[in-house]
């Protein structure tokens, strides 16, 4: 299993990015930002990924990135590969939270 210890971000105003990132997925010394300039509407060319481990967790998630400005892309639903959704943050960053069926399949295969 990969893990990242941190991602970098450019954004036009780091300080309000920090804010909404803190409020809605509690993301503080992982995600370092930098001051850009260049236009941060639309894909940006990536999408970030939060893979929770109950769809619960993808509705406290979503709200909270909602409630912190967020704008939706996806609602949160069911689907053949797990529950989930797609939020945009004010900086443009696309964040899609979800709990993927198979991560609660390998865990049972493991337990």
């Amino acid at each position: 299993m990969a893990t990242i210890a941190s991602v970098t971000l450019d954004v036009a105003d780091p300080s309000a990015a920090h804010r909404f990132h803190s409020a809605a997925f509690g993301l503080d010394t992982q995600l370092r930002l930098r001051a850009s300039d260049a236009p941060t509407t639309g894909f940006r060319g990536f999408a970030l990924a939060l893979t929770v481990s109950q769809p619960a967790d993808v509705d406290v998630l979503i709200g909270a990135a909602l409630d912190a400005g967020a704008t939706s892309l996806k609602p949160a639903a069911k689907s053949l590969w797990g529950y989930g959704g797609v939020v945009r943050a004010p900086d443009g960053t696309i964040w899609k939270v979800a709990r993927h069926q198979a991560v609660r399949m390998a865990w049972r295969l493991r337990s």
